[in-house]
């Protein structure tokens, strides 16, 4: 069977990117909706600790005590790689609470409420982008092919 590389590797960008693009949808939409409902409560930092990666660098979590109509809670924030905000234990800390699910916090900071949909979107779409780019010029040289194979009066209708 003779595989033709240009338009599999093509279809193969196109189809990551076109997934990644997915994700970034459900990413971007998950955190509007989230920030629409969300509420500002004050927490205090139980303790911040780093956890290392199995095949690379690790990550730094911090656990938030807060109090949400009158519950107390104690949840551990989503973890950050990278350039994170590192607490100091005891600090005061402003988060961000799901009113539906008080479980479900995010500090109030740029990069953890918007920094996965920028990452995907920044990756998602130049795979889209040369994806596409491989196929059309793949295509077009087939369609400049076959042009050219044609009988003269078949080939003034292209």
């Amino acid at each position: 069977m003779k595989v033709n590389i240009p338009v599999t590797l093509g279809t193969i960008f196109l189809f990551t990117g076109l997934a990644l693009l997915t994700g970034w949808l459900y990413s971007f939409f998950s955190t509007r909706e989230f920030l629409q409902n969300a509420i500002v409560v004050e927490s205090r930092v139980v303790e911040t600790y780093y956890e290392s990666g199995i095949h690379g660098p690790g990550s730094l979590y911090t656990v938030f005590f807060y109090v949400v109509d009158g519950k107390e809670y104690i949840t551990t924030g989503r973890g950050c790689s990278g350039s994170c905000i590192q607490y100091y234990d005891d600090s005061i800390v402003e988060i961000l609470v799901s009113p539906k699910d008080p479980q479900d916090i995010r500090e109030d900071t740029f990069s953890d409420l918007w920094g996965g949909s920028i990452i995907l979107i920044i990756v998602g779409l130049p795979f889209c982008f040369v994806g596409s780019l491989i196929l059309r010029l793949r295509y077009r040289n087939s369609f400049a092919v076959l042009k050219a194979n044609m009988p003269a009066t078949v080939g003034t209708i292209f």
